[in-house]
């Protein structure tokens, strides 16, 4: 930034303690099946990894709602910012983001294997299979307490 900003909190204390000087180059912000390039001011000493801004959420207007003390937001589908804006449409993004999984799978998977590439796909595995004859239905007791899994090792991407 040229000129350093202040951030006041409610309390009037500063964000981060000091001003703020530095923004990162055009990142990639996903949330679910939205994403974006955006561009965000770097603040030192915060507990948050992210903080977005009013302006955003008046572009964008997320549907925002607290559930068993969890922050849920829901995009609008089919909306997108204003033409001329330095943001990236879904579909675009959907196109980049498999090519990319699929060329870095394809590198990481013996050749004798990659025509069971779509087996390996991080993003098929985001989806259900199609419903069939022999579903069957799982009916949950309300107010039952669930039996606790035994625990195992998750990767980041599972948490």
């Amino acid at each position: 930034l040229k000129v350093p900003m202040r951030f006041e909190q409610v309390d009037g204390s500063l964000l981060g303690g000091i001003p703020v000087e530095s923004v990162t180059v055009p990142i990639k912000l996903e949330m679910g099946c939205h994403w974006e390039e955006i561009r965000f001011i770097v603040v030192p000493n915060m507990r948050e990894e992210v903080i977005l801004g009013l302006s955003w959420f008046d572009k964008w207007k997320p549907h925002i709602w607290w559930e068993d003390g969890f922050r849920k937001v829901r995009m609008p589908l089919g909306s997108f910012p204003e033409e001329g804006t330095n943001n990236v449409s879904k579909e675009k993004g959907q196109e980049e983001k498999s090519k990319t999984v699929v060329d870095q799978t394809a590198s990481q998977i013996p050749l004798i294997y990659h025509d069971l590439l779509d087996v390996f796909s991080e993003q098929k595995c985001e989806e259900l299979p199609p419903h069939r004859r022999t579903d069957c239905a799982i009916e949950l007791i309300p107010g039952a307490i669930l039996p606790k899994p035994r625990m195992y090792a998750m990767t980041p991407a599972e948490m």
